[in-house]
């Protein structure tokens, strides 16, 4: 799917590795077709596939490129961060590596999750705990919402303890983590 998120870090990406870049394409949110990509993939055989496809498309992309023997390293970001789509892959995402924010300063939210409800949260569900948080707090305090998310110090949330930037950003630590059965862990 085509979302800005995703067009920013492929961006970023050809920026920084425009010659080892062998195929960039974009696919509409209703493309689940992706043999002829698959196809083109394994006759390049490149070392490594950035997938940047959000669920269902990024389980059925994977599968498609594994079924036709595609044995390289696949990375992503935060989008295949999400159990469903870890189990919807049939097990070929195993292995893949992936960037996220790192929660493990904020333990404390995702062990109340899979207390609740006995499993991790979906993609998304800790930014929007952290969202949900800071409009809570700031209507508490009786604050403008925007001014107080633009100047964001020392917020305490699902990814630990952090701050607003300049660009309408978060401070987020980063870290790296491997798909591993229907989890993550840390390499």
């Amino acid at each position: 799917m085509i979302n800005d998120a995703a067009l920013a870090l492929r961006d970023g990406f050809l920026a920084a590795f425009p010659k080892e870049t062998v195929i960039n394409e974009e696919f509409a949110k209703e493309d689940t077709d992706f043999r002829t990509i698959a196809t083109k993939i394994k006759a390049r055989n490149p070392d490594a596939v950035y997938h940047l496809l959000f669920a269902p498309q990024g389980s059925i992309f994977v599968k498609s490129l594994r079924q036709l023997g595609y044995t390289g390293a696949i990375f992503a970001v935060h989008n295949v961060e999400d159990p469903s789509e870890i189990a919807a892959s049939n097990g070929t995402y195993e292995g893949l590596w992936f960037v996220t924010g790192d929660d493990m300063e904020g333990r404390e939210y995702f062990d109340a999750f899979k207390k609740r409800f006995k499993r991790y949260p979906a993609m998304g569900g800790p930014n929007a705990f952290d969202y949900g948080k800071m409009i809570i707090e700031a209507a508490a305090a009786g604050d403008a919402l925007l001014p107080r998310l633009k100047t964001l110090k020392n917020f305490q949330g699902a990814f630990g303890r952090y701050d607003a930037t300049d660009g309408n950003s978060f401070d987020l630590k980063a870290t790296v983590k491997v798909i591993k059965g229907s989890g993550f862990m840390l390499p």
